[in-house]
């Protein structure tokens, strides 16, 4: 059995009743981008310049349209002092206010599928590590990593394209 590591980039948490965003980034993502602390605020302003403009539109209609269990979609983000937009695989949940997502960099799970077809193995939940994250320590992210993993299964058995 092959063992597959796959990092979290931040905790995405929208707030639609006040139209706020808070960004929790991982340990390892924190350092990588050189930020100066692991969460941050966004009000709706902030957010606009944050998430792509098409992207924007989508906190609305997840806001709006309860999806029961899990759902994954993708997201853009500009991160400060890096160049284009980041490509993000978000695992997401709708919340009483809005709704939450953790976000993979989409390259690191197209790899993976690669990986996956070339060498015909399919990974399973318990295959999986997902690095940086441990709910029960000192991550504010009340996703169970179980279900985390189911998802990015799910996800992993479709075709995943960079457009």
């Amino acid at each position: 059995m092959i063992d597959y590591n796959l990092s979290w980039i931040f905790y995405f948490q929208y707030n639609q009743k006040n139209a706020s965003a808070k960004a929790f980034f991982s340990k390892t993502y924190e350092k990588k981008f050189s930020l100066d602390k692991q969460l941050f605020t966004y009000d709706d302003e902030e957010l606009k310049l944050f998430i792509h403009k098409y992207d924007y539109r989508k906190l609305a209609y997840f806001s709006n349209h309860e999806v029961k269990g899990y759902f994954d979609t993708k997201f853009r983000f500009s991160i400060e002092h890096q160049k284009g937009y980041l490509r993000t695989q978000a695992i997401c949940q709708t919340t009483k206010e809005g709704f939450s997502c953790l976000l993979f960099n989409e390259k690191d799970l197209v790899k993976m599928q690669h990986f996956m077809g070339k060498h015909k193995v399919y990974p399973t939940s318990s295959s999986m590590s997902i690095v940086d994250l441990d709910t029960e320590k000192n991550d504010p992210i009340p996703f169970p990593i179980h279900k985390v993993k189911r998802q990015i299964v799910e996800l992993l058995d479709r075709e995943i394209k960079i457009v």
